[in-house]
């Protein structure tokens, strides 16, 4: 009878220790779950915010008639009106470490853009077009470090993103009327 209690007693014991675990290990894993969702949608805000910035200072460097906002206020306004800041600041404190690295690398070339544009360089120059090159490079690592971190085994196989054309957008004539092709300028000038 005694037997009958006690073998009752340690299996209701069992029983409630394996559902506690369970639940502990069902928690912990959806958990990480939903931290590893959170870290990609913050990446994701933090790749649309460059990608904000980067359209604009393309926009800027493109345009003939755009003269008076390629002074460095302007220019810098722009970059922080995309948001790459403050989605920067968020970033660093919940991703781990080789994703880090590699946004603050994303974001250290679009500075240099923001500071060549800024300083009047246009889409037409060596210069820019190798700015250009490496922040796409930068953009690229970033996306492959965020699928890495999502443990996808095809991370690398990622396509680089499209070079844009680097022509620039010509001046309306005073009339109103389409004024001809602007000559590109000759390589590194």
């Amino acid at each position: 009878m005694w037997i009958t209690l006690v073998a009752t007693l340690c299996g209701t014991a069992a029983g409630v220790a394996s559902t506690l675990v369970a639940d502990k290990v069902r928690w912990k894993r959806d958990r990480a779950h939903q931290q590893r969702d959170r870290q990609v949608e913050i990446c994701v805000e933090f790749l649309r915010a460059l990608m904000r910035a980067y359209e604009g200072l393309y926009d800027i460097a493109s345009r003939e008639d755009r003269g008076a906002d390629r002074n460095y206020g302007a220019v810098r306004d722009l970059v922080a009106e995309a948001g790459t800041a403050d989605s920067r600041q968020l970033l660093l404190v919940t991703t781990p470490s080789h994703v880090t690295t590699a946004c603050e690398h994303a974001f250290s070339v679009l500075r240099d853009l923001r500071d060549a544009v800024g300083g009047g360089l246009t889409v037409d120059t060596s210069a820019y077009q190798e700015l250009d090159r490496a922040f796409r490079d930068a953009l690229h690592d970033v996306r492959v470090e965020v699928r890495r971190s999502q443990g996808l085994a095809d991370a690398e196989a990622l396509r680089r993103p499209r070079v844009p054309p680097y022509q620039m957008i010509p001046v309306p004539a005073a009339d109103g009327s389409p004024s001809a092709p602007a000559r590109p300028r000759a390589a590194g000038t």
